[in-house]
């Protein structure tokens, strides 16, 4: 994992070098000998060179969101699977005590379980259903 960081920070320096008009010092990886193959023909106009700095960096912004995403899909799952089970813990506790003999009118569990149900469910479906989105971006962004 560590020569392929390698290889692309420096792919990355000499895109950004080639971008300023300059030639990369360093094409040792095969990768920066394709694509800058030919670095002493300045016929790139400046116009030309911007672009393609451009280019790079929307590439390097979508590659950085990936990652987020890729981050951020264990939390979602276990903050929604959480809220899920805290939903369906105040149901049971809502049911046992309607039926048991000593009534609970008084308790917050009574006066609050209702609200708590109706804020964490669709809370929680809206959290699995981001983690599912993102899960499925990542998947076709990989081929």
């Amino acid at each position: 994992m560590a020569g392929s960081k390698d290889k692309h920070t420096k792919s990355a320096a000499a895109l950004e070098a080639l971008a300023e008009g300059d030639c990369p010092s360093d094409t040792s990886n095969s990768a920066a000998e394709d694509n800058f193959a030919g670095c002493e023909d300045t016929s790139l106009s400046p116009l030309q060179r911007r672009a393609h700095h451009e280019m790079v960096q929307k590439s390097m912004a979508h590659a950085h969101a990936l990652s987020l995403k890729k981050t951020l899909i264990p939390l979602l799952l276990t903050v929604g699977v959480l809220l899920l089970v805290l939903s369906a813990a105040t149901i049971a506790m809502l049911l046992s005590s309607s039926t048991s003999t000593e009534p609970l009118e008084s308790s917050m569990l009574r006066k609050y379980g209702p609200t708590l149900i109706l804020i964490s469910c669709p809370l929680a479906a809206v959290l699995l259903g981001g983690a599912w989105l993102f899960y499925v971006e990542i998947r076709r962004t990989k081929g």
